[in-house]
């Protein structure tokens, strides 16, 4: 017997606060190494933008540190780019 349950065919999208799936998502397009895993994880898998989770706030602290910007390219432009890495 499959360990899938009946739910999963509801997977695809559902569960993030944007309801876009992340494969989906594009607002890190053009980014490479430790700058697109900080902005997969910021935009695309935890939907940060507008959110006040703490894991956001870490996400935009090491950013700060290592690109001395906490403006992700999903930042205020509703998920579609235009922030300030890349």
């Amino acid at each position: 017997m499959s360990g899938l349950g009946a739910g999963s065919a509801h997977a695809f999208g559902d569960g993030t606060p944007d309801t876009d799936p992340p494969a989906e998502e594009v607002a890190c397009d053009g980014l490479t190494g430790r700058a697109w895993g900080l902005c997969v994880a910021y935009c695309e898998a935890q939907d940060c933008p507008g959110s006040d989770h703490p894991s956001c706030e870490v996400l935009r602290e090491k950013l700060l540190g290592i690109f001395g910007t906490d403006v992700f390219p999903c930042d205020g432009t509703g998920g579609g780019g235009g922030g300030g890495i890349g």
